[in-house]
């Protein structure tokens, strides 16, 4: 799910239970390469491929353990995920 600064929804993509949630996330951020946009994503969107994508807006995705070069976020932004529910 996507949500604006609010936490209003903006758009809904439903999938299987086996299906990994990075498979949709390129084509939620669609759009969405501004300077100001922040993407905030848990761990389970920490990909190179979807990082690039993101562009010049902030990714506020926690890197995963066994990155071998670990990458800086927002910690205090992350803590805005609670938006959706």
């Amino acid at each position: 799910m996507s949500v604006d600064g609010l936490g209003n929804p903006l758009e809904l993509r439903i999938t299987g239970g086996e299906k990994s949630d990075i498979t949709q996330g390129e084509e939620l951020i669609e759009g969405w390469q501004r300077k100001d946009t922040k993407v905030i994503g848990d761990k389970g969107y920490d990909a190179d491929k979807l990082i690039e994508k993101i562009g010049e807006a902030q990714a506020v995705i926690p890197p995963k353990r066994n990155r071998k070069t670990q990458r800086h976020y927002d910690k205090h932004l992350y803590q805005e995920r609670h938006l959706i529910e």
